[in-house]
């Protein structure tokens, strides 16, 4: 069996694609990202124009975070529309034939672990104020929470899947 190249690996784990990345998956994917990049790169530009303006009138550490959250606020604003087309579309749907549920709930934990962490630890780092026992521990208890929405509904998204198959069969 041919090893998928780590582009491939890396497109498919940021658009939640499972199987195969044929070409029309690729071609969708191509679109979607056209069009999230023309709509944040518009937002952020015309954020700066305006931040540039503003800031000969208004303290700049005032702009920086008017800007800082602008872009925050496109960045989750792009995501969400990406996963709405990629779920539209249908990209994100398990393959009939080829899944296995216990090998895919066993990657789907394994990666929710890994963000988990990665969120857990994003959070502890950039929050700001000192490095307390109180701010890691609520660190943890919103990476727990997030592993535990995350986990659920990529759960309901494989057995949703799993009981479409048995149906079919």
């Amino acid at each position: 069996m041919k090893e998928e190249k780590v582009v491939v690996k890396l497109i498919k784990h940021i658009y939640g694609i499972t199987g195969v990345l044929d070409e029309y998956k690729r071609a969708e994917i191509n679109r979607i990202g056209n069009n999230a990049f023309m709509a944040t790169w518009l937002v952020s530009f015309s954020a700066m124009i305006i931040c540039l303006v503003l800031a000969m009138y208004i303290n700049p550490a005032t702009i920086f975070w008017v800007y800082l959250s602008i872009n925050m606020a496109s960045i989750f604003i792009t995501m969400c529309y990406i996963s709405y087309q990629v779920d539209c579309l249908g990209l994100g749907d398990y393959d009939k034939e080829e899944i296995n549920y216990v090998k895919e709930k066993k990657i789907l934990l394994r990666r929710m672990v890994i963000s988990g962490i990665f969120f857990t630890t994003y959070t502890f780092v950039m929050s700001p104020g000192d490095l307390s026992m109180k701010r890691l521990a609520s660190s943890i208890v919103s990476g727990i929470i997030f592993v535990s929405i995350i986990s659920i509904a990529s759960l309901f998204q494989l057995k949703r899947a799993r009981r479409s198959k048995i149906k079919r069969d």
